[in-house]
Order: structure tokens, then C-alpha cells, then sequence
């Protein structure tokens, strides 16, 4: 198995994990809580061997855990010259998560759409460039909003309150909302040069 196997069948496990932590009467509590214990064991066991394969074809020190995966700016490679880029699991909302999903058809964002296409349950998981790229689309959403509602400003004589509303639609809603958390889990990513 590579790396990329052990990830996915990592992934693969936490989302199982997290349907039966979900579920309510499909199987008994005592089977349920069996099966939780036997996946986890499973995932802890699957968490150990990656460790080890991976310090062993990169030379660095494995995550600490499935939410922490590494991402470096460059893809390392591995022994047989493979790059392997590792992702992180950054949580938004489901109204967030549609509406970045319409902007990346809309628009044919490339850079984003496997991504969003393999999102599940209110997670996406990106590299640091995806990261990067995401935060570049909700700053564009922005500064389109700014050039399309230019009298939302209270100062100027020419202020709209429903100018006003959309902006802060905008601000308050896609862009703070992504900004606070791709920087939550990339904190490499400088926050205070975006807000």
C-alpha cells in the first residue's frame, strides 16, 4: 500500500465512523458502540502503518492525526518519484459549501473543482494551494460585490441601505466565513492581511 492508499482508507473509515456515531436505530447501541470500538481500533491500526510508511519513504515526521494531515507549499516526493501532496479537512457550513460549489461551475474554477466535488458532510479537504485558491475566490466575490454595490456606504450622499444590505451579505456571509476557516486549520495563511 502507498501513502494515498492509507489516507483514503483512513477517510473512508471516519466517514463510517461518523454515519454510525449519527445513526439511531438501525443497529442496537451495545452492536453500534461494538462496531464504533472495532473501527476505531481498525483506524488507529491503519493510522500506525501509514506512520511508519510514511516516515519511512519521505525521511520526515508522519501528522499527529487524519485532521492534521501535512501540507507542504512543495509536494515532496516520495522513493519512487511520486509527489504526494497531503490535504486538511477544513469545515463550512452546507449554505457555504453550495454556494462555492455554484461559483466553481459558474465560473469553471479548475483549481477548486475536485475538491468540491469529493466535499461530504460539511467538510472539504484542501491543500494549501487549494486553500490559497479559495480564499482568492471569495476576495474576488468581494470586490465584485464592491464594484456592483458601490453606495453601500452611510457617508456618502448617494448610500443605499439595500447596497449596504448586499455587501454585507458578502462580508458577513461567503467571505468572512471562509476566511476565519481556511485560516483556523491553515494558520501558515496570514489572516490579518485579508480582513
Amino acid at each position: 500500500m502507498t501513502t494515498s492508499d492509507y489516507i483514503f482508507s483512513m477517510r473512508a473509515l471516519n466517514l463510517w465512523l461518523e454515519e454510525l456515531e449519527c445513526s439511531d436505530k438501525s443497529v442496537s447501541e451495545l452492536e453500534r458502540d461494538k462496531m464504533i470500538c472495532q473501527l476505531n481500533k481498525s483506524f488507529n491500526n491503519i493510522f500506525k502503518d501509514f506512520s511508519a510508511l510514511y516516515k519511512e519513504e519521505t525521511g520526515l515526521e508522519p501528522p499527529d492525526s487524519l485532521k492534521e494531515m501535512m501540507v507542504y507549499e512543495k509536494p515532496i516526493k516520495d522513493k519512487s518519484g511520486i509527489e504526494q501532496t497531503f490535504k486538511r479537512e477544513v469545515s463550512l457550513s452546507y449554505e457555504v459549501l453550495a454556494l462555492i460549489k455554484e461559483l466553481i461551475d459558474e465560473y469553471d474554477y479548475k483549481k477548486l473543482r475536485d475538491a468540491f466535488n469529493k466535499s461530504h458532510l460539511g467538510k472539504v479537504y484542501l491543500s494549501i494551494d487549494e486553500a490559497e485558491a479559495l480564499i482568492e475566490l471569495v476576495i474576488i466575490e468581494q470586490k465584485k460585490a464592491l464594484l456592483k454595490y458601490p453606495n453601500y456606504d452611510k457617508s456618502l450622499d448617494c448610500y443605499n441601505e439595500e447596497h449596504e444590505n448586499k455587501i454585507l451579505g458578502i462580508q458577513c456571509g461567503l467571505y468572512e466565513k471562509v476566511i476565519v476557516s481556511v485560516t483556523e486549520v491553515f494558520q501558515e495563511i496570514d489572516k490579518e492581511c485579508l480582513i
